[in-house]
């Protein structure tokens, strides 16, 4: 959108270091006078606008002042010039008038003059608002319409009987997070009108070898001028800016939609944190095994402390209401918020509630964690956090105290939590993985 201006009107400046004598000053009330028209519209009358002066210019003859609009005149200007300002990106709160064009507001009734006979400027076809204007059958006073459910099928029967299909587009997807990467694909033609709405817009069929998808027009990329390009242009551009919202977010593109290039980096990438979380999970059972070994009472410590946790991550997790980019649900989002929030509330419940059996060791490692840290930022390890710092310390205290009471059956408990935490974690890790991906690629696959 074009920046926002103030116009003077131009004077007599031949005497370029003098000035002019000015019969208003700064914080007067001035009313305009009647027969006075805007200097950018001269179909629109200024008589009975009033505002207050916030500026001054005495080296124009006469002298201008910049009047800014009280609320009666904000309220009352016409539509058409509040339409033009807006087209223009001319300020609608100010103006600049010259001292013949005012006088002071003396206090009494105001009547705000209105146009008679409008001038509309002809639509131009090197203006892209003017060439959506044309598609509604809008003149250049009017405003754009937004764009909702009725406005965009109008818009998608336009394209139909313009566009040329098949054609060469790009779209821009994210392989990896954030990584992104522009597909050609070719448009094949337009969903139907009963398909489009004021959240998605327009859709087309798309193809890739060996996958076909509908995506939403606007988030097509168009590099090769043509009539085809400045169509599908200036579409995205009215869909984006004239939203029915108050702004609109860019249309976003399921992350796995075209990612078969990467195919072997994100197959790396996704063995990796399976290995990472196997890991995790072996310590994390290693850790519990050798507490419920030797330590009495562990095990109705772990079971409280996961059903306390567990159910709060339930109900934490089954109050999310996951949207993706274009403010949409995310598929089977709840339903993995519901078993993340479930999973990870019973396993850090279950250890919580170990190590609070344990407390004589966890109190210790929980100390002597938190003085380690203190030293380690001293001397500059900026990154090394405290609570991380208590947190293993609890966990290492809790560990040492079961090896000191039993270390023999301490061993053989960890040993045997080492498999059963690391090897259900990891086909959990894959599972998960899976489930993820078959949601987020579903949701724009034409059947």
């Amino acid at each position: 959108m074009k920046p926002k201006k103030n116009k003077k009107r131009n004077r007599d400046r031949s005497r370029p270091n003098a000035t002019f004598p000015a019969s208003y000053l700064l914080g007067s009330r001035v009313r305009v006078k009647s027969g006075t028209t805007v200097p950018d519209f001269r179909d629109i009358p200024l008589g009975g606008w009033v505002g207050t002066i916030v500026e001054l210019d005495q080296r124009s003859n006469p002298p201008t002042y910049l009047i800014e609009w009280d609320k009666h005149t904000l309220d009352h200007m016409h539509p058409v010039y509040r339409n033009r300002c807006e087209r223009d990106g001319l300020t609608l709160e100010s103006m600049w008038l010259a001292e013949t064009d005012l006088e002071l507001n003396n206090g009494g009734p105001v009547v705000i003059e209105q146009p008679t006979h409008l001038v509309t400027r002809p639509l131009s076809k090197h203006d892209p608002e003017d060439r959506i204007r044309a598609i509604f059958a809008l003149t250049s006073d009017d405003a754009l319409p937004p764009a909702n459910s009725e406005n965009v099928r109008r818009y998608a029967r336009y394209l139909a009987t313009q566009l040329s299909f098949p054609f060469q587009a790009e779209i821009i997807v994210e392989p990896e997070p954030f990584t992104l990467k522009a597909c050609p694909i070719t448009v094949v033609g337009l969903l139907g009108v009963e398909d489009c709405d004021e959240e998605d817009g327009v859709l087309c069929k798309v193809e890739r070898p060996g996958q076909s998808t509908a995506v939403p027009l606007a988030a097509l990329e168009m590099r090769k001028r043509s009539q085809q390009c400045q169509l599908v242009h200036d579409y995205s551009y009215w869909f984006a800016n004239w939203s029915v919202e108050e702004f609109a977010t860019s249309v976003g593109v399921p992350p796995l939609l075209f990612d078969d290039d990467n195919e072997s980096a994100s197959v790396g990438k996704l063995l990796g944190g399976i290995v990472l979380v196997g890991l995790f999970g072996a310590i994390y059972g290693a850790v519990l095994g050798s507490l419920l070994g030797v330590v009495e009472g562990t095990l109705t410590g772990v079971l409280v402390g996961a059903g306390i946790l567990g159910s709060l991550g339930l109900m934490v997790g089954s109050q999310t209401r996951p949207l993706d980019a274009d403010g949409k649900r995310i598929p089977y989002g709840s339903l993995t918020d519901v078993i993340l929030g479930s999973l990870g509330g019973v396993l850090s419940g279950g250890m919580i509630g170990a190590m609070v059996v344990a407390f004589a060791g966890t109190l210790l490692g929980v100390v002597l964690g938190a003085l380690l840290g203190g030293v380690l930022r001293r001397f500059g390890l900026t990154r090394i956090n405290l609570f991380g710092t208590a947190v293993f310390g609890a966990v290492v205290g809790a560990v040492v105290l079961a090896y000191y009471r039993d270390h023999q059956t301490a061993l053989l408990w960890a040993t045997h939590g080492l498999w059963v935490g690391g090897i259900p974690a990891m086909f959990l890790m894959l599972g998960l993985s899976l489930f993820l991906r078959s949601g987020a690629s579903q949701r724009w696959t034409l059947e």
